[in-house]
């Protein structure tokens, strides 16, 4: 794990998920001037596969809820348009 060195007023990135630590620095030292030191704790992660998929399918079926729930709100706002439509031909 590396942190960007902190001083007052400046951003520090804790953790960055990357298969080429040396390309990250130099990007990151040309591109926006950071400097990067080594927080000296060794981090073991792993990842889980089958939680990843569960996570996936979970947030798929709260998107397809709410996309079912906006289709019914535009509906009813479609019907209440032309009803009020229907009012202003009518007077």
């Amino acid at each position: 794990m590396r942190t960007a060195m902190a001083g007052s007023g400046k951003f520090v990135c804790y953790e960055l998920m990357t298969s080429d630590l040396d390309a990250a620095e130099k990007f990151y030292r040309d591109i926006v001037g950071w400097t990067v030191k080594d927080a000296g704790m060794p981090m073991r992660y792993a990842v889980r596969p089958h939680r990843l998929d569960a996570a996936a399918r979970s947030v798929a079926s709260v998107a397809a809820q709410w996309d079912a729930r906006l289709v019914a709100i535009k509906r009813i706002a479609e019907a209440a348009a032309h009803a009020q439509q229907d009012l202003h031909r009518q007077e």
